[in-house]
């Protein structure tokens, strides 16, 4: 590959060829992981879950993780109705079909069926999740925190339509 290249002295380019050779082997990696996945739906859901994320937690955030869980499925199965998570997870959720209208509005989103859940899953969502949570608390809320809850959020939102 590197002799296609044409350049007569290719010691200028060392650095170039190897990030060259790490994103192939990182690519041979990815593929063979996604090879060994059964069908494309269950790596969707993986990536939608976030299970990349929760291997590279570290203890305090898998603990914060399944906290998170617990209090989003007493909210989702209308146990909890009040404190702070309940209010995030309500104005997170009532938030995203604005967000969506407005994505697709400005061309950010193709509009389809499976929008809102796709506007779920994507990086903007993240944005959304820390807008709602500065409209709610006066303090900040750490990264982690707000990583933990997209994550819970996301794992309850992409299965509801089970």
């Amino acid at each position: 590959m590197a002799e296609k290249l044409n350049v007569p002295d290719l010691s200028k380019y060392k650095a170039i060829v190897q990030l060259i050779k790490n994103q192939l082997e990182l690519e041979k990696e990815v593929i063979s992981k996604i090879n060994g996945i059964q069908t494309f739906h269950n790596l969707f859901i993986a990536l939608a879950k976030g299970e990349h994320l929760v291997k590279t937690m570290d203890k305090g955030e898998k603990r914060m993780l399944r906290l998170m869980d617990k209090r989003m499925k007493a909210i989702f199965g209308n146990k909890i109705k009040e404190k702070i998570t309940y209010r995030w997870a309500m104005s997170v959720f009532n938030a995203i079909e604005d967000k969506v209208h407005e994505a697709v509005e400005k061309n950010m989103l193709e509009y389809h069926p499976d929008v809102d859940f796709e506007f779920a899953n994507r990086h903007e969502f993240v944005d959304l999740v820390r807008e709602e949570i500065k409209k709610l608390r006066q303090r900040e809320v750490s990264e982690k925190m707000i990583a933990v809850f997209v994550n819970s959020f996301r794992e309850w939102y992409n299965h509801q339509r089970d």
